[in-house]
């Protein structure tokens, strides 16, 4: 199970950091509708919104390390795969998701969305496994 919180800290770490790095706002670009008015465009939000989800996967993460009770992980473990479903929409914009740029070419959609959606099927699976181990211990 220790390897599980291990896995699910780093990813975490991960989805919390690199959305900061890649989102427009970070390479220079944003709205101007009028000159003076500066609008940052959706993706420095969905980063904004990985990076508190990442936090939460953090916490869930050190709880899978430290706890040992069966029913505690069995819940942290659901809270990992719940989070990481919310991690996967908010970079979609499905449902009430934020998503990214519309523009092929920009950052966010060429290194961002790509990289939450490998980590958050990443995070899903493993705390899939932390989940089926919770259930069944070995004995």
């Amino acid at each position: 199970m220790r390897i599980v919180a291990v896995i699910l800290f780093v990813a975490a770490l991960v989805v919390a950091i690199l959305p900061q790095f890649y989102a427009c706002w970070a390479h220079g670009f944003y709205l101007e509708p009028m000159p003076g008015k500066i609008i940052p465009m959706k993706c420095l939000w969905t980063a904004n919104a990985e990076m508190a989800l990442g936090i939460m996967l953090v916490i869930i993460a050190i709880g899978l390390w430290f706890f040992t009770e069966r029913g505690a992980r069995t819940i942290l473990s659901i809270l990992g795969i719940v989070g990481g479903l919310f991690i996967l929409i908010m970079v979609t914009g499905a449902l009430f998701g934020i998503g990214v740029c519309m523009k092929p070419v920009m950052p966010c959609v060429v290194y961002m969305r790509p990289a939450i959606y490998m980590l958050a099927s990443l995070i899903m699976v493993d705390s899939a496994v932390g989940l089926a181990l919770s259930l069944y211990p070995p004995r």
